[in-house]
């Protein structure tokens, strides 16, 4: 979402971004009462990973200015072009920043690794803030970034009015748009990965409440419009957090040093946030599970790499889209070959009774897959068609199932076809179809 609002910054000045969230919390409103979210988790959990991996990766290059000690005079949209310029100024790199990220990142890691309980990334900027201090004083005989330098001095302020911008509503809507689905995808994801790794449930209904909240409370207040932060989760899941009081109570800290603490913040060294945030987006990488699919699913693995691929080299939302247009078309594919439909027979006097059973849905993607294997049967006396391992069927697939019935009486006008089976579920579709309707008149339909 940062880059996102960053492009629009970059369009529209930064007095845009409350309005946009003003915009985005209807736009969330409405997804939230028309449960769109039930169709936006709609992902195996490659992608959902993939996600993460694209997002970590993103994280951890976006530090490499931090790290370094870098001021890349020029800001583009696309992120792998930020990265791009970065590298371009490598040559400029302040080796005391360079240094302290070299020291402090490795430590924070192990520390964490070996003494998850204590809140590490805490004290870190507490021992840094004074390092900082005194390079800002040149008391040390050595120059390192701080906030102060790219900032200044940070002031409280907790609400801002609104002020007009340049953007009309229409130049508004289609981002406010891009920024409501960003925020609820960004979101749920958050909060599906955090229920995977604590075995808990999460109630997606209540996550959009929230959101929508949210996002009209800082559109009112002038600020830019939020989401849910996969970093911070997988840092608040990792630290052993099973409660959503740790969510207020972390709402409470970040109120309480806003007001009180935020000019001496202004002294945290650049290079330590690139190590808390190179840090974090290293434990967020889900290596045991990529293992598990170099292991078990190289089609997945794949699946989840390029998903992250596309996350870091175009956009987060895009790659994500992308992963799922990809799992629904392989899993499309997986049910076009899967052997859903079992034809046997046996003599009946000089011809054949065929029994057809069919298992698991009959839709578009499988009913073509049907009629080339059912619709020729020789020298048939009687067919029995098996429905009782089906629970779903759309309009081609009981289109196709007429079809190839009508098809069989053509061949064989003496032929019996007995439709059987049939379970409550897919009744009412069936029954609005003229073949079957015709073929229960003639008590040639039986339920389940």
């Amino acid at each position: 979402l940062s880059g996102m609002l960053m492009s629009y910054v970059v369009q529209y000045g930064e007095d845009v971004l409350p309005w946009l969230s003003l915009i985005s919390a209807v736009i969330c409103a409405l997804c939230a009462l028309l449960r769109l979210d039930t169709y936006m988790l709609l992902m195996p959990k490659s992608v959902f990973e993939g996600f993460t991996v694209g997002v970590a990766l993103i994280i951890g290059l976006n530090q490499i200015n931090f790290a370094c000690g870098l001021m890349p005079g020029k800001k583009h949209a696309l992120f792998v072009m930020n990265i791009v310029e970065s590298i371009k100024t490598l040559g400029e790199t302040r080796p005391t920043s360079l240094i302290v990220f070299a020291l402090q990142a490795p430590a924070l890691w192990f520390l964490m690794r070996k003494l998850p309980k204590i809140p590490w990334t805490v004290i870190l900027p507490v021992v840094s803030i004074p390092l900082g201090v005194l390079c800002d004083g040149g008391h040390l005989g050595f120059d390192l970034l701080t906030l102060k330098s790219k900032y200044g001095v940070l002031e409280p302020e907790i609400v801002q009015p609104l002020r007009p911008c340049d953007a009309t509503f229409l130049d508004m809507l289609i981002p406010s748009f891009s920024i409501a689905i960003v925020a609820v995808l960004e979101t749920l994801i958050s909060a599906k990965i955090a229920s995977d790794r604590v075995d808990r449930e999460f109630s997606e209904l209540g996550e959009l409440r929230g959101l929508v909240i949210s996002h009209a409370v800082c559109g009112f207040t002038g600020a830019m419009p939020p989401t849910g932060v996969f970093v911070r989760t997988s840092l608040n899941t990792s630290l052993g957090a099973t409660h959503r009081f740790s969510q207020t109570l972390n709402a409470i800290v970040v109120a309480l040093i806003t007001l009180a603490l935020m000019p001496i913040f202004s002294y945290l060294p650049q290079a330590t946030i690139a190590a808390i945030l190179v840090v974090a987006a290293v434990r967020m990488t889900p290596f045991s599970y990529l293992k598990k699919l170099w292991a078990q699913d190289k089609g997945a693995l794949a699946l989840c790499l390029v998903t992250a691929l596309i996350c870091v080299g175009e956009d987060p939302v895009i790659g994500l889209a992308a992963g799922m247009v990809m799992a629904l078309l392989a899993g499309a594919k997986t049910q076009l070959s899967a052997p859903f439909v079992d034809i046997k027979s046996k003599p009946s006097g000089d011809k054949k009774a065929y029994h057809i059973a069919i298992q698991g849905a009959v839709t578009y993607v499988n009913a073509e897959t049907f009629l080339e294997r059912a619709r020729k049967l020789e020298n048939a006396s009687e067919i029995s068609v098996d429905l009782s391992g089906v629970r779903q069927m759309d309009h081609d697939g009981i289109t196709f199932l007429g079809k190839v019935a009508d098809g069989w009486v053509r061949s064989e006008p003496d032929c019996r076809v007995w439709i059987k089976g049939v379970h409550s579920k897919i009744y009412p579709s069936l029954s609005k179809f003229s073949w079957f309707e015709k073929a229960e008149g003639q008590g040639r339909v039986q339920m389940a």
